[in-house]
């Protein structure tokens, strides 16, 4: 299970479900909209029996935690609890383990079959910002290949120390669901020993994640993010759209918002070491509307 201990939330599979529904329940939806939204994102990247089991568990307890009214969560997630299959996987445990586990399966009956009042949801206006754009191109402190944790509150606390510079560019920008936005970034390899600069972006060449599938990765991008990592504008350039977005994952909107990742996952800098999950892509420069000269010419905003 990728579990920790027996909490709802000591679990790899529902620590990270927990935050994609903190993403999905800002969409403008009611709970049944919601629900279906979820369970096709995680139908859509693979959901075997215990999963599911999971599944049902956290979003009943996250739906009535928020207010969101949903029958068909709630119906469900008593289902699981009520037939013994949540406790049947935990088999193998100590019997104190279990008896803590059914605790908690049952304090979440108990509140799922007297759920709180309906919270209304706030009626946002505006989906959220993009907070960089298309042809950004960035400089940030990183250590021993890799910019800051940008999930760790603070650089004491990842333990960060900068020892080198990296640089990242934006290929291309979209919305899932036609609300919550994502960006698809490559790292740079300018020389790590000093602050870039914007004709070092523009000689470099793109360094991809291929985690996601070949290509520059998607990323969810938050304001908070960009600031923990320092993150510093070093210019903006004009890309030809279909060169630019030829060399972004195949990701689709949907495993994006599920995954969650942070601009943080794919900065990386020239020194980065092992390579086996990175590819090096072309020059920045040959992926540009116009001549390098011109970029050149632009000032920082």
């Amino acid at each position: 299970m990728g579990a920790w201990g027996v909490g709802l939330y000591q679990d790899d599979y529902a620590s990270d479900l927990k935050n994609t529904i903190s993403l999905v329940c800002k969409l403008p939806m009611e709970g049944t909209r919601l629900l279906a939204v979820l369970w096709k994102m995680q139908c859509d990247t693979g959901l075997d029996g215990d999963d599911e089991c999971t599944f049902w568990l956290v979003v009943a307890d996250q739906f009535e935690r928020r207010g969101i009214a949903c029958s068909e969560a709630i119906a469900k997630a008593l289902a699981v609890i009520d037939d013994g299959h949540d406790i049947r996987r935990m088999e193998g445990l100590e019997q104190k383990h279990i008896e803590k586990r059914q605790h908690m399966l049952l304090e979440l009956a108990d509140r799922l079959r007297a759920p709180r009042p309906e919270r209304p949801k706030p009626a946002a206006k505006n989906p959220a910002e993009f907070v960089v754009e298309v042809g950004d191109i960035y400089a940030y402190p990183t250590m021993e290949g890799k910019a800051v944790n940008a999930w760790s509150s603070s650089w004491e606390e990842a333990g960060f120390q900068p020892d080198g510079w990296g640089a990242l560019v934006v290929l291309q920008k979209g919305r899932a669901f036609d609300w919550i936005p994502w960006v698809a970034v490559a790292a740079l390899t300018v020389p790590h020993e000093r602050y870039p600069s914007l004709e070092d972006a523009l000689k470099a060449r793109l360094l991809t994640f291929d985690l996601q599938t070949e290509g520059a990765a998607k990323v969810v991008p938050k304001r908070n993010h960009f600031k923990r990592m320092k993150m510093e504008l070093l210019g903006q350039v004009k890309l030809n759209t279909k060169k630019a977005e030829r060399q972004v994952s195949a990701w689709s909107d949907v495993s994006v918002v599920d995954s969650g990742w942070a601009l943080s996952t794919t900065a990386y800098s020239g020194n980065i070491g092992d390579f086996s999950i990175l590819s090096v892509g072309p020059c920045l420069a040959d992926l540009m509307e116009e001549p390098a000269n011109k970029a050149l010419q632009r000032t920082s905003r």
